[in-house]
């Protein structure tokens, strides 16, 4: 096998699997293991591997950590790198001692290895299934560590000035393939910046659409809270103050042990649900306002947290202690 053979085996194993194009520069007779890193290193095509190998059973592009246009977003690219190298261990069983770190193929710090997973994947007893050969072939061994692979680390920084033929290729292919690359499951129906297919993900659209994932995420969570605060004060109010029942107030918190639990948690329910609501607003269509001024107008409101976190401490005490000295409270909390 030649030095440099492992990389273009690769390559042809990516297009046996139609995820790179038959005219990819890869592939030329010029090609060269700079044009797989190329390839690969916005995460897109590895994760588009493991569609085709699982016949289609693996739908990445549905996955929320899957971004389908990084662009040159090193943030997403190494998103999709990480995610491919998670699903290889799930869902391909492969050893963890073969997986990669995303800088591997990004900044191609250890690009040998990556070209190794890539093996390894290529002949895992799922990938086979696919009836997709793998490489290297039957009694052959891949030179990854040879020092063919070591300068690859200093031109992977140009990356970025360079075309690459293949992102055009990929729109066409996914057009005969009629797949589709990204569909976002808008909350409660409205109309959102992340709603048609033809708009690119870009780091910042990904960023806000964090920011809200985890903005209605939280508001859900102090909703939670304080509705498990009013049904345990509830309860307490009736064993305290009914005839009916006489029992003993074990297991059920007092008011003051409530309030010192969940000091702040209504209050930063409510600034939160208005930023959330706001923040559908910014990122609807319509603007009807901008991203900078909702936070501008929480700004002030926010430094509740200072209270909040100078408290938090107290609160914890206070658990600690139910749970120490009351196994009915223990119970209960935990």
């Amino acid at each position: 096998m030649e030095d440099e053979d492992d990389w273009r085996q690769c390559a042809e194993w990516l297009n046996r699997c139609q995820v790179l194009p038959d005219d990819h520069p890869v592939l030329g007779p010029n090609g060269n293991a700079l044009h797989l890193v190329q390839a690969l290193v916005d995460g897109v095509a590895l994760c588009r591997v493991l569609g085709t190998l699982s016949n289609n059973q693996l739908d990445v592009r549905s996955m929320k950590d899957f971004s389908p246009n990084p662009q040159n977003s090193q943030f997403l690219c190494c998103q999709n790198i990480r995610l491919f190298t998670q699903l290889c261990e799930k869902e391909f069983d492969i050893a963890r001692p073969f997986l990669i770190q995303p800088n591997d193929i990004y900044q191609a710090k250890n690009f040998g290895k990556a070209i190794a997973l890539l093996s390894k994947l290529s002949l895992s007893p799922r990938a086979q299934l696919s009836g997709i050969v793998g490489f290297p072939p039957e009694n052959s061994k891949l030179q990854t560590t040879h020092e063919y692979y070591n300068n690859l680390e200093e031109f992977a920084a140009t990356l970025d000035k360079l075309p690459d033929p293949s992102r055009t290729n990929y729109a066409q292919m996914e057009e005969e393939t009629k797949e589709k690359l990204y569909d976002t499951v808008v909350h409660q129906g409205s109309t959102s910046i992340y709603s048609t297919n033809s708009e690119s993900v870009t780091a910042r659209s990904s960023c806000i659409r964090e920011i809200v994932d985890t903005e209605k995420n939280y508001v859900d969570l102090l909703k939670m809270l304080l509705e498990v605060c009013e049904f345990a004060f509830t309860i307490y109010v009736l064993l305290h103050y009914s005839q009916k029942y006489k029992a003993p107030l074990t297991g059920v918190l007092s008011p003051e042990e409530l309030d010192e639990v969940l000091r702040y948690i209504e209050e930063l329910h409510t600034i939160h649900r208005e930023l959330l609501g706001n923040l559908s607003l910014a990122t609807s269509q319509m603007n009807f306002v901008s991203l900078s001024e909702v936070f501008l107008q929480v700004r002030d409101r926010l430094l509740i947290y200072g209270k909040y976190c100078g408290h938090v401490q107290r609160a914890q005490s206070l658990v600690v202690e139910l749970i120490r000295n009351d196994v009915d409270k223990r119970t209960r909390i935990e």
